[in-house]
């Protein structure tokens, strides 16, 4: 998993990493028992989609993980990457799904969730006609 739930900024103050580094390094202490790699470099903070901030450092044995960013980060957050995630997979699957249980015995009229797949194209996800 990418995403890092509720880290707990510690109390050392922010720093400078290097001359050139305008940004400074917020210090973080997380549950080590989350399934976070560390791989990802850049996230949103889930709280305020405006905030994003940069991984500087990464101790995963002490729980500690450090982040760049321009403005003062929260006491406590929970983070998700900055990455694209192609949509065209999950509504090629939600169409497989929707095929497979039109030539089950699957009643469309008791679904109101397959009412409104089957009413959208999937490769848009606009409205259309039937």
């Amino acid at each position: 998993m990418d995403c890092l739930v509720g880290p707990e900024r510690i109390k050392t103050e922010p720093f400078v990493s290097a001359e050139r580094i305008r940004n400074p390094v917020f210090e973080y202490k997380f549950d080590r028992s989350q399934p976070f790699r560390g791989q990802v470099k850049r996230f949103h903070v889930l709280e305020d989609k405006t905030i994003k901030l940069t991984a500087h450092e990464y101790d995963p044995d002490a729980g500690l993980v450090g982040f760049q960013a321009r403005e003062e980060l929260p006491k406590r957050m929970s983070l998700v990457p900055d990455e694209y995630v192609n949509p065209h997979p999950i509504s090629n699957a939600i169409f497989d799904v929707i095929q497979t249980l039109l030539k089950s015995s699957f009643s469309p009229r008791l679904s109101l969730i397959f009412s409104f797949a089957i009413s959208r194209d999937l490769s848009t996800g606009q409205g259309v006609r039937l």
